[in-house]
């Protein structure tokens, strides 16, 4: 049997995304697949490093959305100048 090898930030950062997912009405297969070896009884070694790389996978997601988010924010500004400008 393994063994829980995530850091409390890692699995804090899990369970807010098993209960965002288990909330959504239509899950993806990745979100689903998460859900379900989030609550898996008796892990394996594998089912861990599944988990270890969909973590990696949504943190990189995470940070994509809020790198699209900055740029969407500062164009809105840039656009709001102009407008005032006029």
């Amino acid at each position: 049997m393994a063994q829980n090898q995530f850091s409390d930030k890692d699995n804090e950062f899990l369970q807010n995304l098993v209960s965002k997912y288990k909330a959504y009405s239509k899950p993806t297969d990745t979100q689903k697949l998460l859900v379900s070896l989030y609550e898996l009884q008796n892990k394996n070694d594998d089912d861990f490093k599944k988990l270890q790389a969909l973590l990696k996978a949504e943190r990189k997601a995470e940070a994509h959305f809020n790198a699209q988010k900055k740029i969407k924010d500062l164009l809105k500004a840039d656009k709001e100048k102009e407008r005032k400008a006029l």
